[in-house]
């Protein structure tokens, strides 16, 4: 569901084995210029940090409704629990790879 509470549907592709864990699904897709991932915890939560190099991301827990992110030493702590989604304003394969290297706190 989009800013505007329709429907919209966007192709999407699994990142693999986020943080090294197989309890994280995480799926990267292309938005208004923009890289998306939308990501949950399968069986509870977690923290995960990312190692991103851009001020410029958006943690959101519906379209158009933010959630503060977390800045420490350099990398950005994301909660993992129900669906949220990631905007980012770096390439694709950037996304991804932070992703995949991610740390579970």
């Amino acid at each position: 569901i989009n800013e505007k509470g329709g429907f919209e549907l966007q192709q999407y592709s699994q990142i693999p084995t986020v943080a090294g864990g197989a309890s994280i699904r995480a799926f990267v897709f292309d938005r208004l210029g923009k890289t998306y991932v939308v990501f949950w915890h399968t069986s509870g939560a977690a923290k995960i940090a990312l190692d991103i190099h851009s001020d410029k991301i958006r943690l959101f827990k519906e379209l158009g409704k933010k959630i503060p992110v977390k800045k420490i030493k350099g990398e950005f702590i994301l909660p993992v629990g129900d669906r949220q989604y990631l905007e980012a304003d770096i390439p694709r394969d950037q996304v991804i790879a932070a992703f995949i290297n991610a740390r579970i706190l």
